[in-house]
């Protein structure tokens, strides 16, 4: 009897202990979304093809019968899934499988509805007919309805000058980093900030971080003269904006000085103060010496960050007082509007469109997308570029550990051992060391004001 007992408790234990966990993390997982209605339904423009594909099995699997042409590169598959009372607790994920590869794709772990549009990004099985692949669902069940092959047009990047505006200096390596790796003659990279936010717990006091973004896009490729930081005040554009008084420098430095900082030609002159005009200023001047015909920005819609909406605000009127518009616009979203936990799934996952707030629903949000490959040997100087950055780098260990420096790495070693995704839920290594970098294109110079003129309100 007592061991019958001992055996049913043990059981228990084995179940309920584990429920006890997911119901945790599914809670730490809804405190990181910032906005509970969003969608992922987006208005595309008329000039972009979709087509039916056609499903010829749909459980366990779907596959496909038609269309049957070869994928290419800006592929991607639209359908409806449907999750379950159990998908929170899980990692919702779609295979797609070839027969030469499988791709991995990490769907939303707590979507606003039940039944949500889901991208499946096709393009790393760029080559293969679409009837020679299989979607295999965990967690979700995907619609019977036939989904939409969709087809972005692809810039051949090499054929163009590209300016990459970061607000910080470790955003150019997030976003856009095997771009640059990719293109490291034809590109410029404009960093806005000096990076020095006293309210971040990494805070490198100045101008450490100006070097770092003038320094690693060269150890990866860049001349010297095609980096910049423009060293305005990091967290301070929208005040700038709204025209209040610059704040104080900090003791030792100035900001004339930390300009002095740049070696490229390109540098704008130094103003004598940070001022919003200066900042405009200063991105006429480089656009007009630069000539880019692609321009890298975040999304002012999509990227939460306030001095990354700043920074596409001073693009917006710069290209207004130039009464010019590039080829195209290449916008980024490093801190998405609704939750940092985006783009989903461990690294080397696929990457996939991000959530946006639903009231934005009928606005046309982008013209194309973009990708860029990132191989495994651009993501491991990826890796090693990021973790190269002052403000990235792992300085929380003590050079003498006490108890309460243990007891605080117990406590982040429990945590990220149970909650998604087993790492730092937010880390930058897990989110953007995938197959591509994703872009949301901006071709017309409509959809770019419209944009911009909602941001602002």
């Amino acid at each position: 009897m007592l061991v019958f007992v001992v055996v049913v408790l043990i059981l228990a234990l084995g179940l309920v202990i584990p429920i006890g966990f997911r119901f945790i993390k599914k809670n730490k997982i809804r405190s990181l979304y910032t906005i509970p209605n969003f969608s992922y339904e987006y208005s595309l423009p008329s000039t972009i093809n979709a087509q039916s594909a056609i499903p010829s099995a749909k459980i366990p699997c779907f596959t496909f019968s038609a269309p049957d042409h070869k994928i290419e590169s800006g592929h991607f598959l639209v359908l409806k899934a449907s999750y379950g009372g159990f998908s929170s607790y899980c990692s919702p994920v779609v295979k797609v499988s070839s027969p030469t590869l499988s791709t991995y794709h990490y769907l939303d772990p707590l979507p606003s509805q039940p039944s949500s549009q889901i991208w499946i990004n096709l393009s790393s099985h760029a080559g293969t007919p679409l009837t020679k692949l299989s979607l295999h669902p965990q967690g979700v069940t995907l619609s019977a309805t036939p989904p939409q092959l969709i087809l972005f047009p692809q810039i051949d990047l090499a054929f163009h000058k590209i300016l990459i505006l970061a607000p910080h200096p470790d955003d150019a390596e997030i976003a856009s980093f095997a771009l640059y790796a990719s293109y490291p003659h034809s590109t410029l990279i404009v960093t806005i900030t000096d990076g020095a936010n006293p309210t971040n717990p990494n805070y490198t006091p100045t101008p450490q971080r100006i070097i770092d973004s003038l320094s690693i896009p060269q150890f990866n490729g860049l001349p010297y003269t095609h980096t910049i930081n423009l060293a305005y005040p990091d967290s301070q554009l929208n005040k700038l904006k709204q025209k209040k008084t610059s704040p104080p420098p900090l003791p030792t430095t100035d900001f004339v000085s930390l300009r002095a900082l740049n070696a490229s030609p390109l540098t704008p002159p130094a103003p004598p103060f940070p001022a919003w005009a200066s900042l405009v200023s200063d991105l006429i001047f480089i656009i007009k010496k630069f000539s880019p015909s692609i321009i890298v920005t975040p999304h002012p819609l999509i990227d939460s960050h306030p001095d990354h909406l700043y920074t596409t605000l001073a693009l917006y009127e710069a290209l207004s007082t130039l009464d010019t518009f590039p080829h195209a616009i290449l916008t980024t979203f490093v801190h998405n509007h609704i939750t940092e936990l985006f783009p989903f799934g461990p690294s080397h996952s696929e990457i996939s469109l991000p959530p946006f707030p639903e009231n934005l629903n009928q606005l046309t949000l982008f013209d194309s997308v973009q990708l860029v490959p990132a191989s495994h040997e651009i993501n491991q100087r990826k890796y090693r570029a990021l973790e190269a950055h002052s403000d990235l780098r792992d300085i929380h260990s003590p050079l003498h550990p006490n108890l309460d420096s243990i007891s605080s790495h117990l406590r982040i070693f429990v945590h990220h051992s149970f909650f998604y995704p087993h790492i730092p839920p937010v880390s930058l290594f897990r989110r953007f060391i995938r197959p591509h970098e994703l872009f949301l294109t901006i071709t017309s110079s409509a959809t770019f004001q419209n944009i911009c003129q909602h941001a602002k309100n």
